[in-house]
């Protein structure tokens, strides 16, 4: 929390500070949450059709790493985890192809142990599908507005 005598300001705006920087202890990690959450807003209010797609794109990132977490929990804590990595497959279309490709070509007999499924495997298709959820702002948040006359 910040000093009760302080003047609240959202992080990276005080005086004489860019917006990419903070004095050192100026803000406590309470503040910078919330600056976090503050700045998404603010940067999706700026677009057409900015809010909607912060929320699918949100939507689909956590949905892609729910899925790899729950993937790496089966082949953790299963004895035969099966095809349960076809979910994270699924999930992460078109671009996990690529990732079952370079898999294959890096480990041509098929691995098979926790390690390579997790560094071969899941990391490399979740970074894909965040990477998919960042293209998916970029393309659904539209053209910036206008500021308003003042």
């Amino acid at each position: 929390m910040p000093h009760k005598d302080a003047e609240y300001r959202p992080w990276g705006t005080q005086p004489g500070l860019s917006t990419r920087t903070e004095a050192a202890g100026s803000a406590t990690p309470e503040h910078r949450r919330v600056s976090l959450f503050t700045r998404l807003a603010t940067a999706a209010r700026r677009r057409e059709r900015g809010v909607p797609a912060l929320v699918v794109s949100g939507l689909y990132a956590a949905l892609v790493l729910g899925t790899a977490v729950f993937v790496e929990a089966v082949v953790l804590f299963s004895e035969d985890p099966g095809f349960v990595g076809v979910w994270l497959v699924l999930v992460t279309l078109p671009l996990s192809t690529f990732v079952l490709g370079l898999t294959t070509v890096l480990v041509p007999d098929g691995g098979g142990g926790i390690l390579e499924s997790l560094v071969l495997f899941t990391i490399p298709c979740a970074a894909v599908g965040l990477l998919q959820s960042w293209l998916l702002w970029r393309v659904f948040r539209g053209r910036r507005r206008e500021p308003a006359p003042r």
